[in-house]
């Protein structure tokens, strides 16, 4: 994600983020969170984390990638948002009973490798919840990448276009991609 996130919120601009926000943090006042301290995993660019400040949440966003984090603290910083982001493993996190909601969209969990992967991810988010707290998250699930399959996709923007070809592998359930750029 080094190149990838200085370009990342021009080619996923069809992301319903606002959508997701909306149906969220509905959810998150149904169930009495409101206006609380809320970590999001895998936040990219942060512009998941930055709607749900506006709704009044505290966000605290990390990512693997530092070059994404670095966009999401200047998104955070131009709007002047309650949010802050770090550079953090979601396999490790350092967090105890800091916060009511964990968040995780735009498949984030996906990228977690094997159930071990997955399972430390599990406990550090329980570490992290204050008592009574919630996890939502999302995940594509085994049927959606085998309808991937092999193939080439691409969209063309005025700075550029990229060609993604993804391969999943039906032994190992495991979906691989590469993105080509071509930037103007």
């Amino acid at each position: 994600y080094t190149f990838f996130a200085k370009v990342y919120d021009i080619f996923m601009d069809d992301i319903p983020y606002s959508d997701w926000v909306d149906r969220i943090c509905e959810y998150l006042e149904e169930a009495g969170y409101t206006a609380c301290k809320a970590l999001e995993l895998g936040c990219g660019t942060g512009r998941f984390g930055s709607l749900m400040s506006t709704e009044g949440y505290e966000v605290t966003g990390i990512d693997l990638s530092k070059e994404m984090i670095k966009q999401a603290i200047k998104r955070g910083r131009h709007f002047r948002l309650n949010t802050s982001y770090q550079v953090m493993d979601m396999r490790k996190l350092t967090f105890k009973n800091e916060f009511p909601v964990v968040v995780s969209v735009c498949d984030s969990m996906n990228y977690l490798a094997d159930t071990d992967e997955l399972y430390d991810t599990l406990v550090g988010v329980r570490e992290a919840l204050s008592e009574g707290g919630i996890f939502i998250f999302d995940m594509k699930t085994e049927v959606f990448f085998k309808s991937l399959g092999e193939e080439i996709y691409s969209d063309e923007k005025d700075i550029g276009e990229y060609y993604w070809e993804n391969y999943y592998d039906e032994e190992t359930r495991n979906n691989e991609y590469y993105i080509s750029f071509y930037i103007k």
